[in-house]
């Protein structure tokens, strides 16, 4: 500090000796990184940076020290050269004008504060070469080694929400719109191998955050087929020890591209996809192609499940998409086709014109269809009679939104809310479906746990983070806990088993419920009924503690009495 009424000339060096103090500690942790190593080793040509493997904890922290202490090497230079000019400055105020100048003050407080400053980072500094001292102890191999690059990335243009992460194993990243990023080339894993493409194909899986996949179909007509396979960054990281939630099939019938890119990319994000840890795989298959049979199909389905290890999927399918979607879904209930349980529900985007018979079986699956009255590529009126058909035969949960606005392109239909997802914006009911969904095939795959375990299975706690907080209400703990923390502690009350069963019955009866709020309001309810164009969810039980409606508008002139329809007769949804 400089006193006042004397030079500021005196500051200076010690604001030097600060900085040399701080740039000792440094070139001391450097050296630190030979310690017990002999010096010839630390210069070896055949050292490694650490990249093509997992780090351990202990080399992630020595690393971290040493980007530490490199950081504050930085900033300690800068703010010795900030000294030197404040110096410069406060001393020709203290000659010009005396110490009494309110300048000259400001210009002392911040010489001052630069000198703790540097005096905290000869701390810290100290602090890290214990540290490293520490971890050279444990490991004297880090000595020898390079550390590995970092990376920096955020996903707004606030530099504080950018976050730096170790590029090992990654070697580069895509940061797409979903959110997650990913590496361009990948760890090893059992996952099918990485072919070589059409580089149009490889970039637009690049841009997507995914990569391209050779899939051997082996039908006649269907030999191979390239896919578009999107992970979450879990499975990348930990290739092994992460298990996904689930695996998503998107049959959209056009070519890779930067549209398809963006959209189905905005679709993800959306949806939450990947948050709820599950896999995408997209199929470049183009359409209208009358050499695809329902056998390739099937085979195409079963393949991709046995390729990426999982036992079961959800089925998307977009215009001409929704009749492949269709068919692969009437399959489930074949015991022959190799599908049977195996895919648990179908969702469609203003489909293209199928068999009506297709589409009643298809949807006798959990079912969620949506269409944009204003969408000019595929029409609500020339292709939707089989899937009304569908609709009103289909049993719960049947999920059904048309919304006024959107066109032809997903994420801006997704944006929409709609009074028949109980005034959700449709984007956020799918996630929800698919979501429970998934819970529902997953709770069915842990009924063997031991008795007495209480750890929840990490791929159904990553599902129910994705669920609505008041689910938690009916696992008995209380609505303001999320759904996967209510869960973790009904495991811990009852145990994993008993809690999963519990999970089970909820979120069964919300599904059959076609995802109905707790409560309902007066304005829902006349919102719904005043707005037929908004279609409706299948019929069904309303259980215990989710709300009751009314039936909606007719979709059909000629509806039938009450008494003659069936339990699962749709003749109730509102007019498109």
């Amino acid at each position: 500090p400089v006193p006042m009424g004397t030079s500021a000339e005196p500051a200076l060096p010690g604001i030097q000796d600060l900085r040399a103090e701080c740039r000792g500690s440094v070139d001391s942790v450097s050296s630190t990184r030979t310690l017990g190593r002999p010096a010839e080793a630390a210069q070896s040509p055949g050292r490694d940076r650490a990249r093509s493997r997992q780090l351990t904890p202990v080399e992630r922290r020595y690393f971290a020290l040493l980007r530490e202490a490199e950081r504050i090497s930085t900033s300690a230079e800068g703010l010795e050269q900030d000294a030197v000019e404040l110096s410069r400055r406060t001393q020709s105020a203290l000659q010009d004008r005396g110490d009494g100048d309110e300048e000259a003050v400001g210009l002392v407080l911040k010489l001052e504060g630069s000198a703790a400053k540097l005096k905290g980072m000869r701390s810290r500094m100290r602090e890290i070469e214990g540290d490293v001292i520490r971890c050279l102890r444990e490991n004297p191999d880090l000595a020898t080694q390079e550390p590995p690059e970092e990376l920096v990335v955020g996903f707004s243009d606030t530099p504080d929400d950018h976050h730096t992460y170790q590029m090992d194993p990654l070697l580069g990243a895509a940061t797409p719109s979903h959110g997650h990023w990913v590496p361009e080339v990948f760890p090893p894993s059992p996952q099918p191998r990485q072919e070589e493409a059409e580089e149009e194909d490889a970039e637009v899986a690049r841009c997507m955050g995914g990569r391209l996949l050779h899939l051997e179909v082996g039908t006649a007509s269907l030999p191979t087929v390239d896919c578009i396979l999107v992970e979450p960054m879990g499975k990348l990281l930990d290739p092994e020890g992460f298990a996904s939630s689930g695996l998503v099939i998107i049959l959209h019938g056009m070519p890779a591209c930067e549209e398809i890119s963006k959209e189905w990319t905005e679709v993800m994000k959306m949806t939450r996809l990947l948050d709820g840890g599950l896999t995408v795989l997209m199929p470049l298959i183009l359409a209208p192609d009358p050499s695809v049979e329902p056998d390739d199909l099937r085979a195409m389905t079963v393949r991709a499940m046995e390729a990426l290890g999982h036992s079961s999927c959800i089925v998307f399918g977009k215009a001409w998409g929704g009749p492949w979607a269709a068919e692969i879904a009437a399959m489930a209930e074949d015991p022959d086709s190799g599908l049977r349980d195996k895919v648990v529900a179908l969702v469609v985007f203003a489909p293209s014109h199928v068999q009506q018979d297709i589409a009643v079986r298809a949807m006798q699956l959990p079912t969620f269809l949506t269409w944009a009255s204003d969408d000019q590529e595929s029409d609500f009126e020339g292709n939707s009679p089989a899937w009304i058909a569908g609709l009103r035969l289909s049993p719960p949960p049947t999920l059904w939104a048309m919304v006024q606005e959107g066109g032809h392109y997903l994420p801006t239909v997704l944006e929409r809310e709609a009074s028949s997802l109980w005034g959700r914006e449709v984007g956020l009911a799918l996630s929800f479906f698919v979501m429970a969904c998934h819970v529902r095939r997953a709770v069915s795959k842990h009924r063997s746990l031991a008795a007495g375990a209480i750890e929840v299975p990490q791929e159904i706690h990553r599902l129910c983070g994705e669920l609505p907080d008041f689910l938690s209400e009916r696992l008995g703990q209380g609505t303001k806990t999320p759904a996967a923390l209510a869960l973790e502690q009904l495991a811990q009350q009852v145990g994993a088993r008993e809690a999963l069963d519990n999970l089970d019955r909820v979120v069964n009866a919300w599904l059959a419920s076609n995802l109905a709020e707790p409560q309902r309001t007066p304005a829902t309810q006349e919102a719904r009924q005043a707005d037929p164009a908004q279609g409706g969810g299948g019929g069904g039980f309303v259980p215990s503690g989710f709300a009751k409606e009314e039936p909606a508008a007719p979709m059909c002139p000629r509806r039938a009495p009450k008494e003659a329809r069936g339990p699962g007769d749709k003749s109730d949804l509102g007019s498109a």
